[in-house]
């Protein structure tokens, strides 16, 4: 197989980095307005995953855009003359890793936690957690045949007006803030669609701003300081309102809808479930300007040329594993008393160590993790693919 080159290789590594620290700052108080390291945990949080899922999104939209895969109904060949289509072959491996690793997942944090642990932290955010990106991904590989078609088969503006649907769609999403399955798949093909357009253009064009790198960089650094700047303006105010009249007992921890935030911020009474709600939109998974951030990111890097480097194509080889298993690292943390909802306590250089402690290692467990896989595991899964799908 003809090596990549390593530019696009080079964004996966950069965007994985961001994925692990985001969820350990929101695992950790990003929400917390008395965490004294709350504004630096905003700093990492506001352009962490979020951006980072869509900028993956739209390089695997860029990539799919271009095969020229056909997904056929059963032909002649019967059922395993379906299976035997190179888009459903890939498919069938990709769930095979994900099954893997879900397995893994499963087995080390109920070993460490126990089977009937319901501790809101380890079975809503460890079991769950960064998942939710994986399983759109996986139908978007699977159906992008099928899109693909449908996009050719479509004129400029009729392309044009199903991407605003879309948009439209994804905004309100964003307003609701309820992550579901259905959400998310809006999003995905969202990205999609926009990047069909883009393609149209020969993605010369961002909204009318050429895609050249300063550009798109600084329409990314735009979108993170705008982002940043609403969440600390509103979390600065609140910790004054905290500072005064104490915290305010809420049962709607972190769930206080973008309409009640806006009018709290209207009426001047912002608290800090003021301040919750607005980090709570900011980073939600729906965002338009995280989306929009994301996309721009993937120009910055698409054309810059660094050629082949086999050490940065090997490192981005274990980002998937970095991706379905940096929550369950973060288990085994947490089982020893570390990196837990503690980091309001701890000084800036202690934050910023462990943060660094937890990044690395999840790249060092996540290589270990793909060696062992594609040594041992993947060959038997193989076996197994290659009966259902090899054609005789």
């Amino acid at each position: 197989m003809k090596e990549r080159k390593s530019n696009f290789e080079l964004l996966r590594i950069i965007l994985m980095c961001t994925i692990p620290i985001y969820h350990l700052m929101v695992y950790n108080g990003v929400y917390y307005v008395d965490n004294a390291n709350g504004i630096l945990a905003l700093i990492f949080t506001v352009g962490g995953a979020i951006p980072a899922d869509y900028a993956f999104v739209a390089l695997s939209s860029y990539f799919m855009l271009e095969r020229k895969d056909e997904a056929k109904a059963m032909s002649q060949k019967g059922f395993r003359g379906f299976l035997s289509q190179p888009v459903i072959k890939r498919f069938l491996y990709l769930a095979a890793q994900v099954l893997t690793l879900y397995i893994v997942k499963v087995v080390v944090l109920r070993l460490l936690f126990g089977y009937n642990n319901t501790e809101y932290f380890v079975d809503f955010f460890l079991m769950k957690g960064a998942w939710w990106y994986i399983y759109p991904y996986m139908v978007l590989s699977l159906i992008y045949p099928i899109l693909n078609r449908f996009i050719a088969r479509l004129k400029d503006n009729m392309l044009g007006v199903v991407t605003v649907v879309l948009g439209v769609i994804f905004v309100l999403n964003g307003v609701r803030n309820n992550g579901s399955f259905p959400q998310d798949m809006v999003a995905f093909i969202f990205v999609y669609f926009l990047m069909a357009v883009l393609k149209r253009w020969d993605y010369k064009y961002y909204f009318g701003l050429p895609t050249k790198r300063k550009i798109m960089g600084s329409f990314a650094a735009t979108c993170y300081g705008l982002m940043l700047f609403a969440t600390i303006y509103v979390k600065k105010i609140a910790m004054s309102y905290v500072a005064l009249n104490g915290a305010v007992e809420n049962g709607d921890f972190a769930t206080q809808g973008i309409k009640q935030t806006i009018s709290d911020i209207q009426d001047v009474a912002i608290t800090n479930v003021t301040s919750q709600g607005m980090t709570n939109f900011v980073i939600g998974r729906y965002h338009l300007m995280s989306l929009l951030m994301g996309i721009a990111i993937f120009f910055v890097f698409k054309d810059i040329d660094i050629g082949i480097k086999p050490v940065i194509n090997k490192i981005s080889k274990t980002t998937m594993y970095v991706f379905l298993l940096h929550d369950t690292w973060m288990g085994v943390f947490w089982y020893f008393g570390k990196c837990w909802n503690d980091f309001g306590e701890y000084s800036t250089p202690e934050f910023l160590l462990w943060m660094a402690i937890y990044l690395v290692s999840s790249f060092v467990m996540a290589g270990l993790c793909c060696v062992i896989y594609e040594k041992c595991i993947k060959p038997i899964w193989s076996i197994l693919i290659d009966k259902m799908t090899v054609v005789k």
